[in-house]
């Protein structure tokens, strides 16, 4: 169901008011795939337990490989495959997040998004789920794209401050917001401020996530199907 609504906001294309929501089915998926594992861990560790006390196994060979494909991964986030999807994948949408807001004009969401996504956990208490477990290198990764992010709107509020004085100017204020085929707020910021991310290889990156979520799970299930 998770990856079913995954599915129904990135295809064909990321739904940009959507990627909050995005955000915690992802984290959700990412939290499941976690207790998966350490549930393959356990399974081996009691295997292991029954063979050194009583010989048979409950396994065989072949199940026993396969829950140890599941659960080989380190706990270690940095050495983690699936884990530097995901992380990749949410910082990745925290940023393109940010970049959409701003020609939205609805400038209360964004400064309350960024502080969600960026600021002290003291700061927002109800920070996104996204964040939990994150280790130190990640909230650094985490920190680079606060950083990316606060130059675009930096760069970004010096452009509109222009834009509007250019119209005052010409008593033309009016037109600052236009849009229009002659004349367009959105396509100007559009080619001075290009999408950060290539949101066609962050579709096939969550596509390549959820799935081999699915496999996983599916896995186990044939093995330990109570």
């Amino acid at each position: 169901m998770l990856c079913y609504a995954v599915k129904n906001i990135i295809h064909p294309d990321i739904i940009p008011t959507q990627i909050p929501h995005l955000l915690a089915l992802l984290s959700n998926i990412e939290s499941y795939r976690q207790r998966v594992r350490t549930l393959a861990k356990d399974v081996l560790a009691w295997n292991d337990k029954q063979f050194r006390e009583s010989g048979p196994t409950a396994l065989t060979h072949d199940e026993e490989n396969q829950i140890a494909r599941v659960a080989q991964e380190t706990t270690h986030p940095n050495n983690d495959h699936h884990r530097a999807i995901y992380r990749t994948v949410v910082l990745n949408l925290c940023e393109l997040d940010i970049y959409h807001l701003w020609p939205r004009k609805n400038r209360d969401v964004l400064h309350r998004r960024f502080a969600e996504y960026f600021g002290h956990p003291a700061d927002t208490p109800s920070k996104p789920v996204f964040h939990r477990g994150f280790s130190a290198p990640e909230q650094r990764e985490l920190s680079l794209v606060h950083q990316r992010c606060s130059s675009f709107l930096k760069q970004a509020n010096v452009w509109e401050a222009k834009r509007i004085k250019y119209f005052e100017e010409k008593g033309l204020i009016n037109l600052a917001y236009e849009e229009s085929e002659f004349l367009s707020y959105r396509r100007d910021f559009a080619n001075l401020f290009p999408n950060p991310v290539d949101s066609s290889s962050l579709v096939a990156k969550i596509d390549h996530y959820i799935a081999d979520v699915q496999k996983i799970v599916q896995h186990l299930e044939k093995i330990l199907p109570g």
